[in-house]
């Protein structure tokens, strides 16, 4: 799985992808590339390769999906996961793969298990794993079957997090003491960001997009 995960990067920006056919690396991008834009993939063993964007799929809120594309004197991927086709089901078990920095700051690989807790009416779904800037497009797998087969769900767009700014202290008038009410509810309220506003992240399903899987299909023909 480690070698089909990989970092990619332009001049405006870095980000993460995953591979998922001979010529062809999925990632998010957030619309913020046009088509051509040239990307260089980079693996974990130190290998690169260099692509373009080839196709996007977004719309704020709704999907966020991009084909990344080898350069025509590049040879093919050598590693490469099947996307899942059959629909995805809440409650179920997946695994996050990207890569992060250790504590020396060296990339390494890393797998999170996790579960998805809720679909959304769009391409869009909620699960819950650690998540930090440039992770956007690493990829989300199955649960590792027993023969050791998986397959891509989708891949990772962004992570939110419900916490508010609490109400701010007033005090008492012709006073410098703060007003007990005012205090109670900030403090209710950092309580409540404290122990009820998790974050969670958002995960765009690949097989919701009709038009990127039949390019994917091509490619594997």
């Amino acid at each position: 799985m480690k070698l089909c995960v990989a970092q990619i990067s332009n001049k405006l920006g870095d980000g993460q992808g995953i591979v998922i056919s001979p010529h062809f690396l999925m990632t998010a991008l957030h619309g913020s590339y046009d088509v051509g834009a040239p990307f260089t993939i980079k693996f974990i063993t130190g290998e690169v390769k260099h692509g373009t964007l080839y196709k996007q799929w977004y719309e704020a809120d709704e999907r966020d999906i991009s084909l990344i594309k080898l350069n025509k004197k590049q040879s093919p991927f050598q590693h490469w996961l099947r996307v899942l086709e059959r629909p995805i089901e809440i409650n179920e078990k997946i695994g996050v793969l990207s890569l992060m920095p250790n504590l020396k700051n060296k990339l390494k690989f890393a797998y999170q298990e996790t579960k998805i807790f809720l679909i959304e009416d769009t391409t869009l779904c909620r699960s819950q794993y650690y998540a930090m800037d440039g992770l956007s497009g690493c990829g989300a797998i199955t649960e590792v079957q027993p023969d050791g087969e998986v397959m891509v769900v989708g891949v990772h767009v962004a992570s939110h997090n419900n916490t508010e700014k609490p109400p701010p202290v007033k005090k008492v008038k012709k006073s410098t003491a703060a007003d007990a009410k005012s205090v109670s509810a900030s403090v209710s309220s950092l309580s409540g960001s404290m122990h009820g506003h998790s974050s969670y992240c958002l995960i765009c399903i690949a097989n919701l997009v009709p038009e990127l899987m039949t390019e994917i299909a091509k490619d594997i023909r």
